[in-house]
């Protein structure tokens, strides 16, 4: 093992950058926690609000396969967590025009309002 001594410039300036790698790690993990606590107080997960999100953002019809290309998740992962959301009645599933075969997801007027909201809450 080969130890080389740091000159005080130089540690000076390790400790400069480990002083700032904790201060950023200490704002991201107090980040996540106001994410979930907020995220938590309406009954939601982070892959919830992130599903929603997604939803919201693409160009409708949006299909569950559309989804699952763009979450880049596996579709049975996709089916699983849209019955959950359908559940909680922030996911609408209906007929996609032009493809009787696929289901196009819409957001409930309940999950525009949550997620309206919540993006102000986070911001």
């Amino acid at each position: 093992m080969n130890h080389t001594l740091l000159t005080i410039p130089e540690w000076s300036r390790e400790i400069s950058l480990l002083s700032k790698l904790h201060e950023t790690t200490t704002l991201a993990q107090e980040l996540r926690d106001k994410v979930e606590t907020t995220l938590q107080e309406h009954d939601l997960s982070l892959r919830d609000f992130l599903f929603l999100d997604a939803v919201s953002k693409m160009e409708t019809p949006v299909r569950q396969v559309d989804l699952s290309d763009a979450l880049e998740l596996n579709r049975t992962t996709i089916m699983h967590h849209v019955d959950a959301l359908e559940e909680k009645e922030l996911l609408q599933r209906t007929r996609c025009p032009g493809d009787r075969r696929a289901h196009a997801l819409v957001l409930t007027t309940r999950a525009q309002k949550l997620l309206s909201s919540l993006t102000k809450a986070l911001s």
